[in-house]
């Protein structure tokens, strides 16, 4: 599996090269063709692509529909990136998908021990991988892009705070 992303990644070194620009390919025209080609083969045929579960749908699909994607997403990308607010939210995001990425598994197992705890579920609940309740996607979603940025910045000020404080003293 980790094979099929090489080909990947060196598309994606050979548009980042110096001196060419993939926001001149991010067109309209092509965007609805590689928008259409994926919601067709994902929503429609309901063909899914998941890497950790060694789901490719088959190997001549595989790299059209990522392909596809990635382009759609990129394009979303360059026009939220015109809005005003969306971008600052986008940009927020962006600046702690580190921390995002590394964090909302936990976040969505203490939103399933909250829910669990309220709706007094089983504790054998809790144990659905990766979250228990998955009609409650909007609060693990805000909860997860949320909590884990301000948990960066409280440690960041935290440590900042203690730092200043040791060199006083």
């Amino acid at each position: 599996i980790s094979f099929l992303l090489i080909p990947l990644m060196l598309l994606g070194y050979l548009i980042s090269l110096k001196g060419f620009d993939f926001k001149k390919l991010l067109k309209l025209p092509i965007f609805i063709i590689t928008l259409a080609f994926f919601v067709f083969f994902t929503v429609i045929k309901d063909y899914q692509i998941e890497l950790s579960a060694k789901q490719i749908v088959s190997p001549y699909l595989f790299y059209p529909i990522t392909v596809c994607g990635i382009y759609s997403m990129c394009y979303l990308a360059k026009v939220l990136s015109s809005v005003k607010y969306v971008s600052s939210v986008l940009a927020f995001i962006g600046r702690y998908s580190f921390d995002i990425m590394a964090l909302h598994f936990l976040i969505f197992k203490l939103v399933d021990l909250v829910v669990g705890l309220i709706i007094k579920a089983p504790a054998l609940s809790y144990s659905v991988f990766p979250r228990a309740y998955p009609k409650l996607w909007p609060i693990y979603l805000i909860l997860s892009i949320v909590i884990a940025p301000l948990v960066r910045i409280a440690i960041s000020r935290l440590y900042s705070a203690t730092r200043s404080f040791c060199a006083k003293v």
